[in-house]
């Protein structure tokens, strides 16, 4: 079932609209990574390769993705790495030379390690979501955009960047795009003590004039309502459930 995220906000959004929702997630301007590889080798942080309009940055991460066999990827153990609101991913990508006879690289973007997943970490049987872009071009800059409007997910704690080459691969400007039509987003006010879940039931209490909508896995929004007061009770079905009060986020199961 798709979400009802839908790229129509992100297509036509002014550019500054457009760049209030967009976060990065890891830039190494810093000199310094957020990110991990998979074979646990040190990460690189090295000077642009190749300075363009695409990528000007002092700064790129380095990694040998070793075909599917290796990754580099960012861990958070919040699983708030695919949020509800968020529609795409952007990805700067340099590849210097591709390997003999070779002419495009694949790379995928995944997510996976779900909080609610009882098989999380095991890549046969775990839920995985998994999206690839094409590159043609080597030894200039490129952006991927990976649309994860369809994702179903909302609570991975892992998001990697994989290729199906073995070659030296430089990465850059990891961003996410928020839809500016959902108000969600990284700031807590509301007390997420305050939302309880029994007998296939949402409670929220002490809502004091809030915005409380709260969406399925699948995304479908299942209940909404605009400057609620007192306390909320909601009858639903049991899984996994994304509740927004406000500018907060939360997840829960109801059993």
């Amino acid at each position: 079932m798709k979400k009802i995220y839908t790229l129509i906000a992100l297509i036509f959004c002014t550019t500054a609209s457009f760049a209030q929702n967009e976060v990065i997630l890891a830039d190494f301007e810093d000199g310094n990574s957020p990110m991990y590889i998979w074979d646990q080798s040190t990460p690189t942080v090295e000077s642009n390769p190749g300075s363009n309009s695409v990528n000007s940055s002092s700064f790129a991460l380095k990694f040998n993705p070793d075909g599917w066999g290796n990754g580099a990827a960012l861990w958070a153990e919040e699983g708030d790495l695919f949020k509800p609101n968020y529609i795409s991913y952007s990805i700067d990508i340099f590849v210097p030379q591709f390997p003999g006879g070779i002419t495009n690289a694949t790379i995928k973007l995944q997510g996976d390690n779900s909080i609610s997943d009882p098989n999380a970490g095991d890549y046969a049987s775990g839920i995985k979501y998994e999206k690839y872009q094409n590159i043609t071009v080597e030894g200039e800059w490129v952006t991927l955009t990976y649309d994860i409007t369809d994702n179903e997910v909302f609570d991975f704690k892992q998001l990697a960047i994989q290729s199906d080459i073995t070659a030296d691969i430089y990465i850059d400007n990891l961003t996410f795009i928020k839809d500016p039509a959902l108000s969600v987003n990284d700031d807590i006010q509301f007390d997420a003590k305050n939302i309880l879940t029994s007998n296939g039931t949402i409670k929220i209490k002490n809502c004091m004039s809030s915005n409380v909508a709260i969406y399925s896995l699948s995304g479908a929004k299942v209940f909404n309502q605009n400057n609620a007061g007192g306390n909320i009770s909601v009858n639903v079905a049991p899984g996994l459930y994304i509740v927004v009060v406000d500018n907060t986020t939360t997840k829960r199961v109801v059993n």
